[in-house]
C-alpha cells in the first residue's frame, strides 16, 4: 500500500514537472512572436505630395505637401525641416505627441523670388527627426524634390528702339539693361553702321550689381558737306558673358534716321551782266552749294548774242567750294539793234545722281549795241560855209 502510494506521488511529480517544462516552452514561443511582431511594426514618418509631386512658380504660386507619423510615439517626436536650392517652407519644423501623433500636418512651399534667370530647375526639402522614443529619433525620411518655374528671363532691353538725328543737330540717344541678374560680367559691344554714324561708348559692362541699373548710348552723325539726303542706319549689338545664358544672347539693334542738312545745287552770281558789242565785257562767278561725290561738270550755252569764255566747268570734290568764272563778251553782229539782251544756260552733268541734271540759274546779259540808230547829218568839211551871192556847201543826211 505505501509503495503504491510513493509511484503515485513520484508520477504526479513528474507530471508537474513536465508540465513547467512546457509552459516555459510555449511562453517563449509566444514572446518570441511578440518581439517579431514589434520589428513588423517599425513606424514611419509619411510625406505625402498633392497631385504625386511639389511644383511652384517663382513670384507666383506656391504647394503644400502633409507629415505625419504610422504609429503612435512613446515621446515627442520633432521633424525638422531644411529647404535647399531656391525654396522656402512654412513651418520650419513640426511635433507629434503621443496624442496627436496621427493628425497630418501641412508643409507650405513657396520659391525664393530671385532675379536670376535659371529656367526650369528644382529645389529640395530635407527632413531629420529627433525623438526620446529610440524607434523615431533619427529615422530616414524621404527628402521633397520641388520643381520651379522660373519667372526670370535672360535678355538685354533696349529703348527707344529708333532715333531719328539731323546732321548739325543735337546728339540721340539710347538705354540699355538687362532684365535678369547674370551670373558673371557682361559685356555688350555697340557698332554704328550708316554714313556718318558714331556711337559712345563702345561697349557696356554690366554685373550682378549693375545689372538693372540703365546705361546709355550717344548716337552722332557727322556734319559733312555732301548732299546725301535723308537716309537710315543702324547701331547694332553683340554680348559676351560667362554666363551661358547670357553669351552671344541676341539683342536688339536701333534704327537710326538722319536728315541732312546739305543739299545739292548751283549757285550763280550775279545772274546779270552788262557788255557792249566790240567794247566792255563783263563777268559771273559759279559754285556748288554743298560737296559733290564725284565730279561735276558744267556746259555753258549762250542764245548767239554773247560767247562765253570757258564753255564748261568742272567742279572736283576735293575743291568743290572753289568759285569758277565766266567772262562773257557781246557778238559784234554790225546789225543797229539798239540796246538788247541775251541769255547764258546751264546744264549740269555728274555722276554724283544729287547733283545730275539739276537745274541751274540763267544769266541774263545786257547788250550795248555798237551801232545806235538814229539820224546822223554829216557836214562835207566838218561844218558847212556859204557865201552871199557866191558859193554854197553841202551836208548828207544818214
Amino acid at each position: 500500500m505505501m509503495a503504491s502510494r510513493k509511484r503515485w506521488a513520484w508520477a504526479l511529480a513528474w507530471a508537474l514537472v513536465l508540465g513547467c517544462m512546457v509552459s516555459f516552452v510555449l511562453l517563449g514561443r509566444v514572446a518570441a512572436d511578440d518581439d517579431d511582431d514589434d520589428d513588423d511594426q517599425t513606424p514611419e514618418v509619411i510625406i505625402t505630395e498633392t497631385g504625386g509631386d511639389t511644383r511652384v512658380t517663382e513670384g507666383g504660386a506656391g504647394d503644400v505637401y502633409t507629415i505625419v507619423l504610422s504609429d503612435v510615439p512613446m515621446a515627442t517626436v520633432t521633424v525638422a525641416l531644411s529647404p535647399l536650392g531656391g525654396i522656402e517652407v512654412e513651418p520650419s519644423s513640426v511635433a507629434f505627441t503621443p496624442a496627436n501623433w496621427d493628425a497630418p500636418r501641412q508643409i507650405a512651399v513657396t520659391a525664393v523670388d530671385d532675379d536670376i534667370a535659371e529656367g526650369a530647375h528644382s529645389g529640395v526639402v530635407a527632413h531629420a527627426v529627433s525623438s526620446l522614443d529610440r524607434r523615431y529619433h533619427g529615422i530616414d525620411v524621404p527628402d521633397v524634390v520641388v520643381q520651379i518655374a522660373d519667372d526670370d528671363v535672360a535678355g538685354v532691353s533696349v529703348e527707344p528702339p529708333s532715333l531719328a538725328i539731323a546732321e548739325g543737330g543735337p546728339a540721340g540717344s539710347y538705354r540699355m539693361r538687362l532684365t535678369s541678374q547674370p551670373r558673371g560680367a557682361v559685356t555688350v559691344m555697340v557698332e554704328a553702321d550708316g554714313a556718318g554714324l558714331a556711337a559712345n561708348p563702345a561697349q557696356l559692362a554690366f554685373d550682378g550689381d549693375t545689372w538693372a541699373t540703365p546705361q546709355s548710348v550717344v548716337v552722332t552723325v557727322a556734319d559733312d558737306e555732301t548732299a546725301m539726303g535723308p537716309r537710315d542706319g543702324v547701331v547694332r549689338h553683340a554680348a559676351a558673358s560667362a554666363d551661358a545664358g547670357y553669351d552671344g544672347i541676341a539683342i536688339a539693334a536701333v534704327a537710326v534716321s538722319v536728315s541732312d542738312d546739305d543739299l545739292a545745287g548751283v549757285s550763280v552770281a550775279p545772274t546779270t551782266v552788262q557788255v557792249e558789242e566790240d567794247g566792255a565785257t563783263d563777268s559771273y562767278e559759279v559754285t556748288l552749294a554743298s560737296r559733290p561725290t564725284a565730279d561735276v561738270t558744267i556746259r555753258v550755252s549762250s542764245d548767239g548774242q554773247t560767247r562765253t569764255n570757258p564753255t564748261a566747268l568742272t567742279f572736283v570734290p576735293s575743291a568743290w567750294n572753289a568759285a569758277h568764272q565766266v567772262t562773257v563778251t557781246a557778238e559784234d553782229d554790225g546789225v543797229e539793234e539798239g540796246d538788247h539782251q541775251g541769255i547764258i544756260d546751264h546744264s549740269i552733268e555728274s555722276a554724283d545722281a544729287a547733283y545730275d541734271g539739276i537745274a541751274a540759274p540763267s544769266v541774263t546779259a545786257l547788250i550795248l549795241d555798237k551801232k545806235k540808230p538814229g539820224v546822223r547829218i554829216v557836214e562835207s568839211i566838218g561844218s558847212t560855209r556859204v557865201t552871199e551871192g557866191g558859193q554854197g556847201d553841202t551836208y548828207t543826211i544818214e
